[in-house]
């Protein structure tokens, strides 16, 4: 697959859509200095090619009630890794789970409400039949999330 050639004025628009999805073209189309329709000429060329997938909006989960976001690095027996992720992925806090190359082989990243339903899924997720080892990282800061990954529940 042969990578996409982007100029400068394409760049400046995908960092405008980053910043904010639901822009104006005519917003964009300023502060580019060009043509709304070359903004949106330019923008369907993009998405047609594959490098604009859609636009969707980005959640706090900190707003919502999750105190707490955490990331896994699992080390599984290699024969079982698809058994272990299906696992984990019916975890209601797991937001992914996928195979990884490095000091493991899966890696989860989860919300949590509190740290004791962290603490509890961690142990959940050592306790696994495959399950060698489990290492956690607690994440601190601002994070926001694609509504994809992440269903919440009141």
């Amino acid at each position: 697959m042969a990578k996409a050639k982007l100029d400068e004025v394409d760049i400046k628009i995908l960092r405008i859509l980053q910043r904010d999805g639901r822009t104006p073209f005519t917003y964009i189309a300023k502060k580019c200095n060009v043509s709304t329709d070359t903004i949106i000429r330019r923008f369907n060329k993009m998405k047609k090619m594959g490098i604009i997938s859609g636009t969707t909006i980005l959640l706090n989960p900190k707003k919502l009630g999750y105190k707490h976001l955490a990331s896994f690095c699992i080390d599984a027996n290699y024969p079982y890794i698809n058994d272990v992720i299906n696992f984990i992925r019916k975890i209601p806090e797991v937001l992914i789970c996928v195979p990884s190359i490095g000091k493991c082989n899966l890696f989860s990243v989860a919300i949590f409400k509190d740290i004791t339903r962290l603490s509890e899924v961690r142990d959940l997720i050592k306790s696994y039949p495959h399950v060698k080892s489990v290492s956690t990282n607690i994440w601190v800061g601002q994070v926001l999330l694609c509504p994809e990954n992440f269903e919440f529940k009141f």
